[in-house]
C-alpha cells in the first residue's frame, strides 16, 4: 500500500465519519424542537385528568394525575438543559 492509497483511505474514512456526525447533529437538532411541546402536552393532560378525578375521588385522586403532570414537566426541563436548548 503506497502513500497515495493511504491518503485515499484516510480521506474516505474522514468523509464517512463527518457525514455520520452531521446526520446525528441534524437528528438531535430536530429532536430538540419537541421537548417543550411534549412537556406542555403531558402537563396539560395530567392537570385535566386531575381536575376530572376530583369529582369522582376527591382529594385521593389528585396524586397520580399530579405526578404525571410533574414528571412530564421535569423531563422536558431536564432534556432542554442536557441538550442546552
Amino acid at each position: 500500500m503506497g502513500e497515495e492509497d493511504l491518503k485515499e483511505v484516510l480521506n474516505r474514512r474522514s468523509q464517512y465519519f463527518k457525514s455520520n456526525y452531521l446526520n446525528d447533529a441534524k437528528m438531535l437538532s430536530t429532536m430538540g424542537k419537541f421537548p417543550s411541546a411534549l412537556g406542555m402536552l403531558g402537563s396539560t393532560v395530567g392537570l385535566v385528568d386531575m381536575m376530572s378525578g376530583l369529582s369522582k375521588l376527591g382529594q385521593a385522586g389528585i396524586g397520580e394525575s399530579m405526578a404525571l403532570a410533574l414528571v412530564t414537566t421535569f423531563w422536558k426541563n431536564s432534556v432542554k438543559k442536557s441538550w442546552k436548548l
